[in-house]
């Protein structure tokens, strides 16, 4: 009877023990999956960004071309006005 007792808890510890387990390895797949889905949301931000800072230096260049041209049309309407 003691026997078929520890033989049965064995079993129930066994039993356990191979849930415990399949639990693991269910949180580590689920843990790799969310690492991979991770990586590339950061891949698709540093894409994105990149585009974002190449965007922002073209839109400076020519903020910075319309301003010059405003200023030598401001300067030649100057000139024009002290000649008449």
């Amino acid at each position: 009877e003691i026997q078929a007792f520890h033989l049965e808890a064995k079993h129930a510890s066994d039993l356990e023990l191979s849930q415990a387990r399949g639990e693991i390895d269910d949180l580590r797949r689920r843990l790799e999956r969310s690492e991979r889905h991770v990586q590339e949301s950061e891949q698709g931000a540093e894409v994105k960004l990149l585009d974002l800072q190449t965007r922002l230096r073209e839109a400076e260049d020519a903020r910075r071309q319309l301003h010059n041209t405003i200023q030598e049309l401001r300067g030649n309407i100057r000139v024009f006005a002290r000649v008449r």
